[in-house]
């Protein structure tokens, strides 16, 4: 995460100047940005920051986190196991791919992971969704259609 101030041949027409970005490295240790939004003011990129970094996300029950702390634990817990650290957004792909995995509809899925329709879910994960095209063609092989 960081501010940063844009050059002057970069600032946006309305004068916006600082840029606050969510980002993390490749695997070849390089940084990449992931998100990136242009404020006219430092503070009110910090502010973009904070309220970002103290959003609360549900998870039911007691137990209620902000990106922040989710952030933390996560990267406690791979420096305790010696590993490199996933990014948060990766579980959610593996929580869309073991719901795929175990056999539940595009319509569970898409619902369960807020998207706006099954469309979306269908364009991200289709590719991990069983191909029948066997069992389609058998089941047109054994129609007794007497012709």
């Amino acid at each position: 995460m960081g501010i940063y101030k844009l050059p002057k041949d970069q600032w946006t027409k309305d004068g916006r100047k600082y840029k606050y970005y969510w980002n993390e490295k490749d695997k070849s240790g390089k940084w990449k940005k992931k998100f990136s939004q242009a404020y006219k003011t430092k503070l009110d990129a910090m502010n973009a920051e904070r309220e970002f970094l103290n959003n609360k996300i549900e998870f039911g029950g007691d137990m209620d986190m902000t990106f922040g702390m989710m952030h933390r634990i996560n990267k406690r817990i791979a420096e305790n196991a010696d590993i490199r650290r996933i990014p948060l957004h990766s579980f959610r792909h593996s929580c869309a791919s073991l719901l795929i995995n175990t056999g539940q509809p595009p319509t569970t899925v898409y619902k369960y992971l807020g998207h706006a329709s099954t469309k979306e879910t269908l364009d991200t994960y289709a590719h991990m969704f069983p191909n029948n095209l066997g069992d389609v063609k058998n089941t047109i092989d054994n129609l007794n259609l007497g012709i």
